[in-house]
């Protein structure tokens, strides 16, 4: 048996390659290829153990097949084994062991072991706290372009922890964090824009990041957004409509929701206007009310949504003919009152 080809055959049913995906074939092939002490399917199988892929749950198993391909000194496998000692998951929990494993995998240039360790030594969790190692790890994590690495290192050249002050450098690193979606590190971006440090002043891309921190739930983030839609801007207050609407980063309320968009369609903003008009629909967040729902839809479909158009359709199909003139007449004194509705 070739250990390699099993795997390579597993690898293609666990992506749908060339073969219809099935999980439980893959699984079937990559862990005979792990018996055969292939180690990229011990640490696959290991990962599959973990996530009940193919496999029933197990990480005891899971540990073990790990354990088997650090043995063989894949990379991978030590920090994954790691942060399973470190979590106590599947093994007995183990600091020092963690940090061996994580040391041996960083060694070997694993981006997720040398951020995991410059967190360790700059935070003391884990390991008696050493900026200077700590910083030492994280650089290279960055280099990788680790996001967690970058944003935790631009944090400490804002603060001049560890490092001398240095706004510039620690927006660059915010940035390259931040384009990969890591929240934290949008939040600090956007204050640094909202501050003007180590940037030029731009509210418009503070707004712009503290939205999308605020959209993955940072609380923090939705309250420096707020700040934006308070002073009238109609997109920011259909965004910050939105995030309570989801629930993203404040408690979910539609009522709250619904006087957000209200507010931003009552200044002409098409999106929220026909978002406003759905909750008029289905009575969320205000009463049921068709006819304010054909309005606000109508309004919106006029400044080209295509959504709205639908929405108004739908609509018009459980009113009267009595209703809908009514809701046309009342879109027609709106537009008469206030200016056209802008994107």
């Amino acid at each position: 048996e070739d250990p390699a080809a099993q795997f390579l055959l597993g690898d293609m049913y666990a992506r749908g390659q060339g073969v219809p995906k099935d999980f439980e074939k893959a699984a079937g092939w990559i862990g005979r290829s792990a018996e055969n002490g292939f180690p990229l399917a011990q640490h696959m199988f290991g990962m599959f153990l973990i996530g009940g892929t193919g496999v029933p749950q197990n990480d005891e198993e899971a540990a073990r097949w790990l354990g088997k391909a650090a043995e063989q000194g894949l990379a991978r496998s030590e920090f994954q084994l790691g942060m399973m000692y470190e979590e106590g998951k599947g093994v007995k929990q183990d600091n020092a062991k963690a940090l061996e494993l994580f040391h041996s995998a960083a060694e070997q240039g694993n981006p997720e072991a040398q951020s995991t360790l410059g967190v360790i030594y700059v935070t003391g969790e884990g390991a008696p706290r050493d900026l200077k190692t700590g910083i030492k790890w994280l650089e290279k994590a960055a280099e990788q372009g680790a996001p967690r690495a970058q944003y935790l290192l631009g944090f400490l050249y804002a603060k001049g922890q560890g490092v001398a002050e240095d706004f510039t450098r620690a927006a660059a690193l915010l940035r390259q964090s931040a384009n990969q979606g890591f929240a934290d590190a949008q939040l600090l971006l956007g204050f640094l824009y909202s501050h003007g440090k180590g940037v030029t002043r731009d509210d418009g891309l503070a707004a712009k990041w503290y939205l999308q921190a605020a959209r993955q739930g940072n609380r923090e983030a939705v309250t420096r957004y707020a700040q934006y839609a308070e002073k009238g801007n109609p997109q920011a207050i259909s965004n910050l409509a939105e995030l309570y609407a989801d629930g993203l980063g404040v408690p979910q309320d539609q009522t709250k929701a619904a006087q957000w968009y209200l507010l931003a369609a009552e200044q002409g903003y098409g999106p929220a206007q026909h978002k406003i008009g759905i909750a008029y629909g289905a009575g969320r967040g205000v009463e049921q009310d068709y006819i304010r729902a054909h309005m606000w839809v109508n309004l919106s479909a006029a400044g080209g949504n295509a959504e709205a158009v639908k929405a108004r359709e739908i609509f018009s199909r459980l009113m009267t003919v009595e209703q809908i003139a009514q809701a046309q007449k009342m879109a027609r004194e709106w537009s008469t009152k206030n200016p056209p509705a802008t994107e």
